[in-house]
């Protein structure tokens, strides 16, 4: 790939973990600390999920704490592959999964997130993430030499 190729491909990754990470933060903080774990557990109960004071935990915590690794591209692929599966539950229990529409209930949403973090797990933090800079530091790459397995300018975790 040009290196201009490259350098586009690592800001797009970027740009897209900042503005993921981000929302998920927010989505986060808003189960832990405005409705708590408890009434996060209580909505999540009935709608049918299964242990619901787990799974709000659970999703609390990969949304929090994923989308602050998202930010600082630090267990990139580990970050957006948990929060594919808080989506995945969520499109399973909280959905109407006959409409796309987030004002009807849809799945749009939870479909979105669920995509681009997808993208993002494939492609790692980019150049511009700690997983590279650990990459470089660590003898596992050298400066300025890119992975060949990504293809994209990002780490290999």
């Amino acid at each position: 790939m040009k290196p201009n190729r490259l350098l586009t491909l690592d800001v797009t990754v970027l740009v897209a973990r900042l503005g993921m990470g981000w929302t998920m933060i927010a989505h986060g903080a808003q189960k832990f600390f405005e409705w708590g774990i408890e009434g996060t557990a209580a909505y999540m109960g009935a709608g049918g999920v299964p242990l619901p004071l787990i799974s709000a935990s659970f999703a609390a915590t990969v949304e929090l704490g994923g989308g602050a690794l998202l930010v600082l591209g630090a267990l990139t692929r580990v970050a957006a592959l948990g929060m594919v599966v808080v989506m995945a539950g969520a499109f399973t229990f909280a959905q109407d999964s006959t409409t796309i529409f987030v004002q009807d209930d849809g799945y749009g949403y939870v479909l979105a997130v669920a995509v681009c973090c997808l993208l993002i797990a494939a492609l790692g933090s980019g150049r511009f993430g700690v997983d590279r800079w650990l990459a470089e530091h660590s003898g596992g790459l050298r400066k300025g030499t890119r992975p060949a397995v990504t293809g994209a300018g990002g780490a290999d975790s």
